[in-house]
């Protein structure tokens, strides 16, 4: 699928007051950034309004909050803001005052709203909200990929009312992730983890027309194993009927584990084993993919050209069941070629193991990322077009 993007160097911006949607929904812990990566990301787009003489500014959410929530006050974003851009960012309090904010303003300032779903009418989309919010712009630009799966007032309302433009990053991510859906390179394997079969069937099933093979570990490995007909113990199973369906329609693409780690209820190391599929107890839980199952997994990566990882292959919050997932990203590190990963369970795993430098792209998306592979119309994106 070709996305023909409106982009920011085809406007004319110079002197401009731009509203611009960026996710810096991060991690925040008594009042510390856990991770920079969403906020880094966009500076680029940041530092391209500037050059423009531009009048900047930054909307974003941060958690679900019901209302008012101080604890998801972007305030720590904006102080760091203020230090990454070397200059001070004006601090909008609430919706009501940003127009006056504005006025105060220079060109090239840089101003951040706090969080915007503070207000119920974000994710309604309300007409009303969307005029108010866009009313205090000439040009808005979408810099916010993990949003763009999301018809809110700041994704898409605000695009009715000003003409509207992809940032660096939406356009960096959006290239990124045409090259696994447009002429990929063979042979191109989907590594697959996580807990349910019923949140990859659209991917897999979309992916499948390029595709030569998915890997297929993490829990949702044990509803394949139950389609098979063997025990799966205490495992987390889901859609075993989803995956028959898949096993009958896909044959040989679909390569699963032929064994697993296994432990009981516990979690003792002395019950920790290592069991073909056929050889797993009634009181036993599949915890990560098995040795040999791990080195099937890395050769077939190994000899590919293009590799997408989502999802951990095991339980990784525990150093007993780490190794298949961390094992599969080391192999996907000594790929020649296009290694892409995206999803927050796969982002946290590789943040986790410091296994950034395995892949050549990481996307800031999570549902975005999945929805576009699945082929699926993302609303953000959709008022980005030509």
């Amino acid at each position: 699928m070709q996305y023909n993007l409106k982009k920011m160097e085809e406007a004319d911006l110079n002197k401009q007051t731009v509203l611009v949607r960026v996710d810096f929904n991060v991690a925040i812990s008594n009042k510390k950034i856990m991770n920079t990566k969403r906020i880094d990301s966009t500076i680029p787009t940041i530092n391209y309004l500037e050059s423009k003489n531009c009048r900047i500014i930054l909307v974003s959410h941060l958690g679900r909050p019901r209302g008012v929530d101080m604890n998801l006050s972007l305030q720590p974003v904006r102080d760091y803001l203020s230090e990454k851009l070397n200059k001070e960012v004006y601090f909008i309090k609430n919706i009501e005052s940003i127009n006056e904010t504005v006025n105060r303003m220079n060109y090239g300032d840089v101003a951040i709203m706090e969080n915007i779903r503070f207000y119920n009418e974000e994710t309604k989309n309300s007409e009303k909200f969307s005029k108010m919010l866009a009313s205090s712009a000439s040009v808005f630009v979408s810099d916010a990929f993990g949003t763009l799966h999301r018809a809110h007032s700041s994704t898409v309302g605000v695009s009715q009312y000003l003409p509207s433009y992809a940032g660096l990053l939406v356009e960096k991510e959006v290239c990124e992730i045409s090259k696994l859906l447009d002429n990929p390179s063979h042979p191109y394997t989907v590594a697959l983890g996580g807990a349910k079969v019923s949140d990859k069937i659209k991917l897999i099933q979309n992916l499948s027309k390029n595709t030569d093979r998915f890997v297929i570990g993490g829990a949702m490995a044990n509803s394949f194993i139950r389609a098979m007909g063997f025990e799966t113990g205490k495992s987390l199973v889901d859609s075993v009927g989803l995956a028959k369906q898949l096993l009958d329609s896909m044959g040989n693409k679909l390569i699963l584990p032929v064994d697993v780690i296994v432990c009981n209820e516990s979690m003792d190391r002395e019950t920790i084993r290592n069991a073909k599929i056929d050889d797993i107890k009634i009181n036993e839980t599949a915890m990560d993919i098995g040795n040999e199952t791990t080195a099937m997994f890395r050769d077939l990566i190994k000899e590919s050209r293009t590799v997408i990882f989502n999802g951990p292959m095991g339980y990784v919050e525990n150093e007993s069941f780490e190794n298949g997932t961390k094992a599969v990203m080391d192999a996907i590190g000594s790929v020649n070629g296009v290694r892409v990963a995206g999803g927050g369970d796969t982002l946290s795993a590789i943040e986790k193991f410091h296994m950034e430098n395995r892949f050549s792209y990481i996307s800031t998306g999570g549902g975005a990322f999945l929805e576009m592979l699945e082929g699926s119309e993302l609303p953000g994106l959709k008022v980005l077009l030509k």
